[in-house]
This record gives C-alpha cells, sequence and structure tokens, in this order.
C-alpha cells in the first residue's frame, strides 16, 4: 500500500498546531531503547517496538494517531540514530483503540470513526454517536483512509467495541476482544496504557451483559495496544488446577498449570464487582501460592478506588505473565471468617536440642505468628513470618535470653541484674503449636532425642588482627541462631547488648572490636560502677557462650587503639527546663567521658557513659557548681551555690584528653 506518512516539522492545518523538527544534523551510533519515539531525518517520526518478534521502527500515520495515545508527547520525540533508521520498517501504527478519530482529508473529511482493533467504525447519526457516551469536544482529527472499514453501529443498545473504556458502577473496563471485560487493577495501570477518564462511557446493557476475563498488566516499554500485548500464543500459559477449589479468606491456594515465570506473575482473583491481584514467584514454572483477599478494588474514578469486601460466592482466577494471559478456573469462597492454622506435619520430627524444624500447613499469616515449643513460656518463638502461608520455621530449643541493664547515667550506680540463662530443654516429647490473629492450631509433637549440642567451636578469626572499631567474623560450628555471647579479653561481658548476636547459618558470627570495656554491674553491696578501662593494644582471647556451652579461646591482636577526637552533631532535645534528660548525638565517644556544661567555671559531669559510642545521656544541672581541682589552691566554694538561669550555654565533651566541638542548649524557666 502506498501511504503518506505525516512529517514532524510540517503544518498540520486539522489541528492547528505547526510542529517542529527536532533533527540537528547529529548522528548518533546507537539504537534507542523500546517504547522511544524518534524522528527520521525527514522529519517522520516512529515509534521504536517489538513486531513479531523482532524490534522494529513503526511510523504514526498523522499527529492524530501520534497524539491519541496519552503516553506520547512531542517532548519525548527524540533525534534518530543510525542504527535507528537500520531497523526493520514495521507496520504503520493507527490511532489507538477506542479514540474518537475525525478524517482530516479525503472524501470523507469531517467524518468521525470509533477506532478499534486497527478499523474504523461510523455512526448512522450524531444521535447514536452522543447516545453511546462520546463527545465531539474529545475528538481528534487525523488520518483515516488507511484503515479498513467495520460495520457502522446500528443504535445506541449495541454493545461498544473492542477497545472502548466502559464505565461500569465506577469501575472502569477495557472492552477486550473475546466479549468479555478486561479489568484495570489500578489507576496508574489504566494512565500507564494512555487512557484518561476523559476516554470513559458509561457501560450500556450490551456491556453489562459481558463477563470480566482477565486484568490487564502495567504496559511494558514498546506496547502499543493491549490487543497486541495478548496477540502472542498463550498456549503455554495454562492454569491445571486449583487446591483447594474453595475456602475462606486468607485461605492459602496452589495453583497448578505450566509456562509460569520465575517472578512477577500477576494472579487475579475477581467478579463483577472488583477484582485483587497480587507478583508472585514461581520455583519451577509450574506452581503458584496465593491467599484469598478480605477485600478487592472497585469504583476507580479520576484517579480514585474504593475497596469491597469480599463475601461468599464464585471468583475467577487466571494467571497473567509477560504479558500474556491464562485461562481461568473458579474458585468458590466459603466464608469470611478466616480458618485457624493448622499443622499437618514437622519436618524433622525429632532432634537434638536446636535443631531447626519446618512446619507445614495452612492458615499461617504472612505476619505475626508465634510457635509455642513445649507448654511454658521459654519455648514461645514470636513474630514469624510466612511467605506461603504454608510453612513456618522456628528452633527446637528455648527462645529466652536474660535481659539488659539499662545504661548507667553519668556515676549513678548502675541497675543490679539477676538472671541465669535457663538449662535447654531434657531429652522428651514436646508439642507444638501456632497461634495467629485466626486462632490456635492443632498440637504435633517434637521428639527431642538428646540434651544440649555440643559447645560452640571457634575455627578462626577473619581478620586475625586489626584497629579499634575492626568488624571481625568469627567462623566455626555450634552457633545458635540467637543468644550468642561474645567475649572479647576482659571486655565484653554477656550483658553488654554489642556483643549478643544472631547466627543465621550456625557456622558464622560478626562483631567489633571494642573500644573499652562494659562491666554490668552484679549483686554486690555497694552497687558497681562503670570502669574506665580502654581497649590497649595487644593481644586478647575471644570466646562465644550460648545455651549449648562457651567456646574454645582465639586470640585477636589489636594494632591500633587511637580513636578519633569526639564530635557532637546535635542535642535532643536544644532547649529545656533544669533538670531534662539531654542525649548528646555524636561520633568518637568513648566508654567514660567528661560532660562540661558552661563556661569558666562551669558544671563538669565526670564519667558519663556511651554505650555505643555516638549517643551520651546526662541531666542539665539545677545549681552552677563551680569545679574544684584536687590539689592546692583550692577553689572558691560558693555557700549556697547559685542556680541555673535562663539562657544559653554551651556542651562539650571531653574523654582520652581530647575535646569536642561546642553545641549550644537553651535553658527555659
Amino acid at each position: 500500500m502506498n501511504k503518506i506518512i505525516f512529517k514532524y516539522g510540517v503544518c498540520v492545518l486539522a489541528l492547528a498546531l505547526c510542529l517542529f523538527s527536532l533533527n540537528s544534523g547529529v548522528v548518533f551510533a546507537y539504537a534507542h531503547g523500546l517504547g522511544t519515539n524518534i524522528s527520521a531525518p525527514d522529519g517522520t517520526v516512529y515509534a521504536v517496538t517489538s513486531q513479531n518478534g523482532q524490534t522494529v521502527r513503526r511510523p504514526y500515520t498523522s499527529a492524530g494517531a501520534f497524539l491519541s495515545y496519552g503516553f506520547n508527547s512531542w517532548g519525548s520525540v527524540v533525534a534518530a540514530s543510525s542504527d535507528d533508521m537500520a531497523l526493520p520498517l514495521g507496520s504503520f501504527i493507527p490511532p489507538q483503540d477506542g479514540k474518537i478519530i475525525c478524517s482530516d482529508r479525503g472524501s470523507d473529511k469531517g467524518t468521525c470513526y470509533i477506532i478499534s482493533r486497527a478499523q474504523k467504525f461510523g455512526f448512522p447519526s450524531a444521535s447514536v454517536f452522543t447516545q453511546q457516551g462520546f463527545s465531539f469536544s474529545h475528538a481528534l482529527s487525523g488520518d483515516v483512509s488507511f484503515l479498513p472499514s467495520g460495520a457502522a453501529l446500528e443504535s445506541a443498545n449495541q454493545g461498544h467495541n473492542p477497545g472502548t473504556i466502559v464505565n461500569k458502577d465506577g469501575t472502569l473496563y477495557f472492552v477486550g476482544n473475546n466479549s468479555g471485560l478486561w479489568g484495570f487493577p489500578s489507576a496508574s495501570i489504566f494512565t500507564g496504557w494512555g487512557y484518561s477518564f476523559a476516554d470513559a462511557v458509561t457501560a450500556n446493557s450490551a456491556d453489562r451483559s459481558l463477563s470480566v476475563t482477565q486484568v490487564l498488566p502495567a504496559r511494558q516499554a514498546g506496547s502499543i495496544s493491549p490487543f497486541e500485548a495478548y496477540s502472542q500464543s498463550s498456549s503455554s500459559l495454562q492454569i491445571n488446577n486449583i487446591s483447594p477449589a474453595s475456602g475462606p479468606i486468607n485461605a492459602q491456594v496452589v495453583i497448578t498449570g505450566t509456562g509460569f515465570a520465575a517472578s512477577g506473575n500477576y494472579v487475579s482473583f475477581q467478579n463483577q464487582s472488583g477484582h485483587i491481584s497480587s507478583g508472585l514467584t514461581s520455583a519451577d514454572g509450574t506452581s503458584l501460592t496465593f491467599t484469598v483477599p478480605d477485600t478487592m478494588i472497585k469504583n476507580c474514578s479520576q484517579g480514585l478506588c474504593s475497596q469491597t469486601a469480599v463475601t461468599p460466592g464464585s471468583y475467577n482466577i487466571s494467571v497473567t505473565t509477560n504479558n500474556v494471559n491464562s485461562n481461568t478456573l473458579t474458585f468458590t469462597v466459603t466464608s469470611t471468617t478466616a480458618a485457624a492454622p493448622t499443622i499437618t506435619n514437622l519436618n524433622p520430627s525429632s532432634g537434638t536440642v536446636g535443631t531447626n524444624v519446618t512446619i507445614t500447613g495452612s492458615g499461617f499469616t504472612p505476619t505475626g505468628n508465634t510457635v509455642n515449643f513445649g507448654t511454658g513460656s521459654l519455648g514461645m518463638w514470636q513474630n514469624l513470618n510466612s511467605s506461603n502461608g504454608m510453612t513456618l520455621q522456628f528452633n527446637a530449643t528455648w527462645n529466652y535470653t536474660c535481659p539488659m541493664p539499662p545504661p548507667c547515667i553519668g556515676s549513678q550506680p548502675c541497675a543490679i541484674i539477676n538472671c541465669q540463662q535457663p538449662a535447654p530443654p531434657s531429652p522428651g516429647t514436646y508439642p507444638v503449636t501456632v497461634i495467629n490473629a485466626n486462632g490456635t492450631s492443632n498440637s504435633v509433637n517434637f521428639n527431642v532425642t538428646s540434651g544440649a549440642t555440643a559447645a560452640p567451636v571457634i575455627s578462626q578469626l577473619t581478620p586475625s588482627s586489626g584497629a579499634v572499631g575492626s568488624v571481625v567474623t568469627i567462623t566455626g560450628n555450634g552457633f545458635t541462631p540467637t543468644g550468642n555471647k561474645i567475649t572479647f579479653g576482659s571486655l565484653g561481658t554477656q550483658y553488654n547488648p554489642a556483643y549478643s548476636v544472631n547466627s543465621t547459618d550456625g557456622s558464622t558470627l560478626s562483631f567489633t572490636v571494642p573500644s573499652s570495656d562494659y562491666h554490668a554491674c552484679q549483686a554486690s553491696t555497694p552497687p558497681c560502677y562503670i570502669a574506665n578501662n580502654f581497649t590497649q593494644l595487644g593481644s586478647y582471647p575471644v570466646s562465644v557462650t550460648n545455651a549449648n556451652g562457651t567456646s574454645n579461646s582465639v586470640n585477636f591482636n589489636v594494632t591500633n587503639a587511637i580513636t578519633a577526637s569526639p564530635y557532637i552533631n546535635s542535642l535532643s532535645p536544644t532547649s529545656g527546663p533544669t533538670g531534662t534528660i539531654v542525649t548528646i548525638i555524636g561520633t568518637g565517644f568513648a566508654a567514660k567521658n567528661t560532660v562540661y556544661f558552661g563556661t569558666g567555671n562551669g558544671y563538669i559531669y565526670p564519667n558519663v557513659v556511651s554505650n555505643d559510642g555516638k549517643t551520651i545521656l546526662f541531666t542539665i544541672p539545677t545549681k552552677d557548681i563551680p569545679t574544684c581541682p584536687d590539689t592546692s589552691p583550692l577553689c572558691t566554694i560558693r555557700s549556697p551555690d547559685p542556680p541555673i538561669t535562663p539562657g544559653t550555654y554551651p556542651i562539650t565533651v571531653i574523654n582520652s584528653s581530647q575535646t569536642s566541638n561546642s553545641v549550644t542548649f537553651t535553658v527555659t524557666p
């Protein structure tokens, strides 16, 4: 067919728009990506897209055709490269399906058509045009002479042509090519295909008789029409079975079939009222698992969508993969009350203390599952996640760690913690149950065959030497998922939160070389204080203690114990009355610091603790107590000490004879 293609750079009088050429004489030596609109040297505008399995350049036939696609704009057109022009020439791009295009040339100039499946369909009269819900104000002008003509619409009650956007009770649908409606799962996917809410017409009785047969996925780069996206064969994507075929909301449903992708599968759950979908993965390409939802999206209008509750009844299930839709099978929602979790088996069903156990069953929620191992609170594993609703994992031991004391403030006595880690479970039978928001499961027994597993063993440290602050990996075996206590010489203790770490694989742990000690207060009289012992150069033994015992020790050599000067980033809060507890936030804080408040003979807080090197807590004083040295001459003691008055006071931090910057705090009345 001989065809005059519109030029980007000539005046299109029908649109009262004069378009300019983007070509600047610069030739690029690469092809642009799919979905790029390019301007050829002669001004013709093409889209780089895929057709029949190869990348091609397809020409738009007119400015009206170009603008009919809402995702196009003249600002997106770029100069074609030599590689672009070397691409095979694809077929013409007609105006977008569902748009009204009025002929701008020839014997039918001024006649308006609805575009459907690359054909033009006329109207017998203006009244039928408007009764079908169309508006001349939304029409575009363009060349439609090359499009084949379809049968003219006969009446206002005739169903809308494929490609038309219809509004059915507030929900927007795309009239498909298989006597069905295609849903849009979100407003962003709707507009992503180039449609606007002004394109929608009210669904008539013929439209309302159609079933919802599939859901449109997000438009991919290079896709022109939803029909083209679904033109490829979908025979390889097939749903064979849904198990179970019925159940309550939150039930886990397994779809088996063929052609599922490793990721990005789009499962549609819908009826005439709405739909809800999600992206899922398939490990083998033959099965997917989804959760029956409790709500569905509906009534999308002007970019806003509402939700409706899922009620008992039949719902269509389909899968979309790479813009291909599967066949549809039916799932029946039996109840709006989610079923309690059920355990079918434990794998393994027996083992030593610390065995990792997989629970298989149904009704497990995505988050918030609690596994009870045994009958007491020691074996309670909380806030466990289930990615598929059918499996959970826990560790066959007690999930209990002695609480840590609160941080010490200033030189105040530390809190006393009297706690002894419980002994591991003894050999025997222990019931296992699952609890979540939907109820409590049945009980299945796990048999502990022997007591505590062997004590942990350290085989090496990586690195085996380094400066304070170095991150060290401990390699060995016998490490538990939680509750491993790392001792670094005499500096780390079981109560130091920095040295209580987890192991995801049972063979590695990581810790940071400390800058100072952290001695927790024991049950002694009088209570102990935080000691001011800093890490020095030299060798320190490292060991691991957990529920199974204490490991051997392996030495780590500290090569550099010099730390950076303290630096204050901020105070929280920055103002308040006397007695306010202030957090100093910064870096380079030692285990023991001196906080200086005010100027001259200001107030000094000695021995203020920083547990993480980044924060310090202290209290704004109520009186201006001068600093008195221990040697003569003694400073003058004022009696009584004057109170701290409202105003601005500098705060600095001193440790290891290094002084930080100064940040001000405002004392308010």
